[in-house]
């Protein structure tokens, strides 16, 4: 369909929607034309992971390939990459779990793997790093892992304790690194311990404040709100295509656009008031209506995307070289082709 439309797209991208639509060919749809338009008329990985919220699975190979090496401070500093980046843990942990299942599919049925796999190659290194055994043991600490997130003093914490019972439990082979002994005779799982006592001591003032009530300055702020609740997929866009309208004790009341009150599904709408009570920590009642003023996250980070955009083409075009090129050897700049730098 998108070649026929002549639209431009990466097979990574595709898969990414498909996994987010969880089988709607209307949901699938309806996140293909907002990746579109996310992507300036073209669907490409980098763009769709931003829109989605997923994590680059640069990272998550990196992680594993520390695992199997024993390399505990690797482990850790990629994690401290990932927080830099406000990537979601919640979101890291599932595909995670999802990466490991691909590996154990690339030990037991390698010819299940496509040939056009865009990561064929660095899943088949990594299924000969690992046993069976310690794929199964991986999957079942990253879910389980990602089921305690919650309780845990904070994402991060949960996060690197999750890979450091990984990195506890997961043998290295003899010639490689062991994980047993760090530079001054400490554990490479100290540090992570003394991250997570940082990020959750700095934490507490935070906790405080939404406990003093500042709940609805928060909810006021709902582009930078809608930014750090843990929802992914169709709850995600139900969140960045909304707008606060009002609090009343427990009551949230929320808009989104009519061009998008296909997203008022429950099973969406209940994801969103299950994520923003965790957040505050509090029982909330959600109703979202259609309608509203669209000013929302999607809209407002579109707008700043096309300003960008026609700020970027306006530079090119005011280039003294590119005008010669129009000029005196009848050139035309294609504006599709040009991204604004970021």
């Amino acid at each position: 369909m998108l070649g026929k439309e002549g639209v431009p797209f990466e097979t990574p991208a595709l898969n990414l929607l498909a996994r987010a639509a969880n089988g709607s060919m209307r949901d699938a749809l309806s996140l293909l034309d907002q990746a579109i338009a996310h992507g300036a008329g073209k669907v490409e990985e980098a763009s769709v992971r931003e829109m989605l919220g997923a994590v680059d699975r640069g990272y998550l190979f990196s992680l594993l390939k520390s695992l199997a090496s024993g390399q505990g401070p690797a482990l850790l500093a990629e994690a401290e990459r990932m927080a830099a980046r406000s990537l979601s843990f919640d979101a890291a942990l599932q595909d995670l779990a999802t990466l490991l299942h691909r590996i154990a599919l690339a030990q037991t049925l390698p010819e299940a793997l496509a040939d056009d796999e865009p990561d064929r190659d660095a899943l088949l290194g990594l299924a000969g790093a690992f046993s069976q055994e310690d794929v199964q043991l991986l999957y079942q600490i990253a879910i389980h892992g990602r089921r305690d997130l919650g309780l845990a003093p904070d994402e991060f914490a949960g996060f690197t304790m999750t890979l450091m019972r990984m990195l506890a439990f997961v043998p290295v082979e003899p010639g490689k690194a062991a994980p047993a002994a760090a530079p001054g005779g400490a554990r490479p799982g100290s540090k992570p311990a003394a991250s997570a006592g940082t990020v959750a001591a700095t934490g507490a003032p935070e906790a405080i404040a939404k406990a003093a009530g500042n709940a609805e300055q928060e909810l006021a702020d709902w582009r930078t709100l809608a930014g750090r609740i843990k929802v992914g997929g169709m709850a995600r866009m139900l969140a960045d295509n909304c707008e606060f309208r009002s609090l009343d004790g427990e009551r949230l009341e929320l808009a989104v656009p009519e061009a998008h009150k296909h997203l008022l599904e429950k099973v969406y709408t209940d994801k969103l008031q299950a994520a923003l009570a965790d957040y505050f920590g509090r029982k909330l009642r959600l109703r979202i209506s259609a309608g509203g003023t669209g000013n929302t996250p999607a809209q407002i980070d579109n707008q700043e995307r096309q300003a960008k955009l026609a700020k970027a083409i306006e530079s090119i075009d005011a280039d003294p070289f590119v005008r010669e090129l129009v000029e005196n050897f009848d050139a035309r700049v294609k504006d599709s082709s040009i991204k604004p730098i970021q």
